[in-house]
């Protein structure tokens, strides 16, 4: 069954699509009535037709366009999982039936044969509990039962709930006396990824590894739907392993969860092993719910703080990115803004990002292009202009006033023609506007925000910039850093771009790997923001399904760049530019990517790398770098 998933700023909702037409919009008439502050004006209609799962978005006539996939439009046929916005609402259409499939649950036991006698019994009531932290057998069944209720809450509410899985998951695994709890991704096989982990104690997350590889010599790999437990050792610890195998989306997972300390369950009575296989079912069901297939960064999440970014704008852990989250915090009170930097770099993000942080979100944000060749055509669109009509003159209105209190965004503002500069002095100064044949003034009440990738200083000495705009519109200056500043934001920006255009192509593929990771950290990026998105989308196109993107997926100007087009010299210190320590910055970025995606598990960043485990600790060591940064 189709059904509607609903992101807005107060949480997550999902509403049934049956046959005809469904009006989404802020207004108290639409069937689904979206928040006001967050819709703004914008409706849209979807209509599935009888019989299939087809869905038309129309928008009713004269209405403001909304986006679907990115990309402002007034109708689209959509397929499942195409986002749409409306204002600052995404929905997505899903298929609830792939989330809610009904999983088999046969009993099979490590060694792959039918557990026909798995029941067994905890220790009778009133005998003392040879676990530590671990409940007594007769509450161990009502605590397993109510957190399964809790979780099962989770799976149904929203991503943003006070309560987390994590939080449940370690309460589940101290009642029983402590453990922990993994879920692979993927074929049973020694390199599938970990997907979730949560631990009583931190140290028990490295025995992940060791429990991947005994699940694999033995669960058969037919062994889809199947769950058991049975006694392991690690080293010189004993433990209890549960296991359940299922599919999800098409997807296989393994859940283990690893006791420390159980109770002992003996035969002919009470087992947690059907607990825990419904806690398996519920962990990886909730998780499929709340990230989704193709894991997107959940839209509706507002930043933390007062810091609300535009959709697209990432800010990552680099230097540059904290000082620009800064700048945009204190620059968001409403005073008109200079952007200034390098071309490419998200200028219009940023300015969106103002917008949003701003005392005026709910007003509009309108654009304009000074670059626009035809100056009368940009004086209208700024000021507005009077033409001549059938019955008399007709008056335009121009973007300065129709923004009202919201915000103009002045894109390329260097490119503004000297008696347009002019005019745009005198609306500051005087705080009014006085539009072409109107006899009286109205006051101007907009912010604006200008962009330019030159020195605007420089152009007033030069005579191409007037001095006094300049004084008016920089009340505050923000450099936005470009692409070379921000290495440090490669991963995240990646991860980003990745979730857009598999969400773009209905294509999944699996990250990237490590060597073609080194080439694009290593590639200056002219271009900045824009040329890695052309890059990222090239890459998913080409790549297989399924798969990392490795360097055959990269454009030949990053898999062979011209000298110019490398890291620039001048933008790294003297001792930098020494052959060992440009190796070794590659090689820290390389080994915190590789643990990155190992989530801190060495051994298996080591085979990412195509090192050794001992190799890569030495090179750990020599580089400062610790598995859990």
């Amino acid at each position: 069954m189709l059904r509607l998933v609903v992101f807005s700023p107060s949480g997550v909702r999902h509403v049934p699509m049956v046959s005809g037409p469904l009006r989404i919009g802020g207004s108290d008439s639409c069937d689904v009535v979206l928040e006001r502050d967050a819709a703004g004006d914008r409706e849209a209609v979807l209509e599935r037709e009888r019989g299939s799962d087809r869905v038309r978005l129309s928008v009713p006539d004269g209405g403001l366009p909304v986006e679907v996939n990115g990309h402002s439009c007034l109708e689209a046929d959509l397929a499942t999982l195409d986002e749409i916005k409306i204002g600052r609402v995404t929905l997505l259409v899903e298929d609830s039936n792939a989330r809610s499939q009904e999983l088999v649950l046969p009993s099979l036991r490590l060694d792959g044969r039918a557990a026909a006698d798995s029941s067994h019994t905890v220790q009778a009531p009133g005998e003392p509990s040879n676990g530590g932290g671990a409940l007594s057998g007769q509450n161990l069944p009502a605590r397993l039962l109510e957190h399964l209720s809790r979780l099962s809450e989770w799976v149904a509410g929203d991503s943003a709930s006070a309560v987390s899985v994590e939080s449940i998951v370690v309460q589940v695994l101290h009642d029983f006396g402590g453990g922990a709890c993994f879920l692979f991704e993927g074929p049973l096989e020694p390199n599938c990824g970990v997907k979730f982990a949560a631990a009583s104690d931190p140290a028990l997350v490295g025995k992940a590894e060791p429990v991947l590889h005994m699940l694999c010599d033995g669960v058969k790999p037919d062994a889809v739907h199947s769950f058991g437990e049975q006694a392991i050792e690690l080293g010189d610890d004993e433990f209890r392993l549960f296991f359940r195998r299922l599919s999800a989306l098409e997807r296989d997972y393994t859940v283990a969860i690893l006791l420390v300390d159980a109770p002992p369950f003996e035969r002919g009575g009470w087992t947690p092993v059907l607990g825990f296989a419904t806690l398996a079912d519920l962990l990886v069901l909730g998780l499929v719910h709340h990230v989704g297939r193709y894991e997107p960064i959940l839209p509706g999440r507002e930043p933390a703080g007062s810091l609300r970014l535009a959709p697209g704008l990432v800010l990552g852990p680099s230097h540059a990115s904290s000082l620009l989250g800064e700048a945009i915090r204190s620059a968001s009170r409403g005073a008109h803004v200079v952007l200034q930097g390098e071309a490419g770099s998200g200028h219009e993000l940023v300015a969106r990002s103002l917008h949003l942080s701003g005392p005026t979100v709910d007003e509009p944000f309108l654009v304009v292009d000074c670059e626009e060749p035809n100056a009368k055509r940009l004086r209208s669109e700024l000021f507005g202009a009077e033409i001549e009509g059938r019955t008399g003159p007709v008056r335009r209105e121009g973007k300065l006033r129709a923004a009202g209190r919201g915000t103009v965004f002045l894109r390329r503002v260097e490119a503004l023609p000297l008696d347009a500069q002019g005019e745009l002095v005198r609306i500051l100064r005087s705080a009014e506007l006085h539009g072409p044949g109107e006899l009286e003034v109205s006051p101007f009440s907009a912010r604006l925000i200008a962009s330019s990738h030159e020195d605007l200083e420089e152009l007033c000495e030069r005579g191409r910039f007037r001095r006094d705009l300049l004084h008016r519109l920089a009340q505050l200056t923000v450099l936005v850093p470009a692409l070379h500043e921000r290495r440090d934001d490669l991963p995240l920006l990646l991860q980003s771009l990745v979730n857009r255009f598999s969400h773009e192509t209905g294509k999944r593929v699996r990250g990237i790997t490590v060597r073609a990771l080194s080439l694009l950290t290593a590639y200056r990026f002219p271009g900045n923001l824009r040329e890695l998105e052309n890059v990222v989308r090239h890459m998913v196109y080409l790549a297989q399904p399924e798969t990392p993107m490795d360097v055959d997926c990269l454009p030949v100007q990053i898999r062979t760049p011209a000298p110019g087009q490398r890291a620039d010299p001048s933008e790294i210190s003297g001792s930098e530019l020494r052959l060992t320590d440009v190796v070794g910055r590659v090689e820290r970025h390389a080994i915190r990517e590789a643990l990155r995606q190992s989530q801190g598990n060495k051994s298996q960043a080591a085979r990412l790398l195509g090192l050794s485990r001992n190799g890569l600790a030495q090179k750990m060591s020599r580089h400062g770098l610790d598995a859990n940064e």
